[in-house]
């Protein structure tokens, strides 16, 4: 469906196989950012605060691999590069559905914790 919405705005077809890789890593890296959202909120009982911490710390992702090569391979927009130039990378791909997998349990667990102290 978006395709073909794009398609009405482009004003004629365009790369199918570049403009589906670049849904495909925008769909992983939303994924990862909603993950992480949601643990952010399920540490705290402010919206507001959770918000505001998830905002900081995914800028801060975006901002701190050109201090240090290292932490590129934390940075969710660093793993999304690739899927704009028509690159489906096995690695990003696989890195991008860890960190949702991650930040999912990471927020089920703490929500069975809070549950638990009830």
């Amino acid at each position: 469906m978006y395709y073909i919405i794009l398609c009405i705005f482009a004003g004629g077809i365009t790369n199918v196989a570049e403009t589906l890789s670049v849904l495909f890593g925008f769909i992983l890296l939303t994924m990862s950012y909603i993950s992480f959202g949601g643990f952010m909120s399920s540490l705290t009982e402010n919206q507001i605060i959770a918000g505001i911490t998830t905002i900081v710390l995914l800028l801060a992702t975006w901002f701190i691999p050109n201090l240090a090569d290292i932490f590129k391979v934390l940075s969710p927009i660093e793993l999304f590069e690739k899927f704009p130039e028509g690159i489906i990378s096995i690695t990003s791909t696989v890195a991008l559905i860890l960190q949702t997998l991650l930040f999912t349990t990471l927020t089920i667990i703490v929500l069975q914790r809070k549950k638990n102290i009830k």
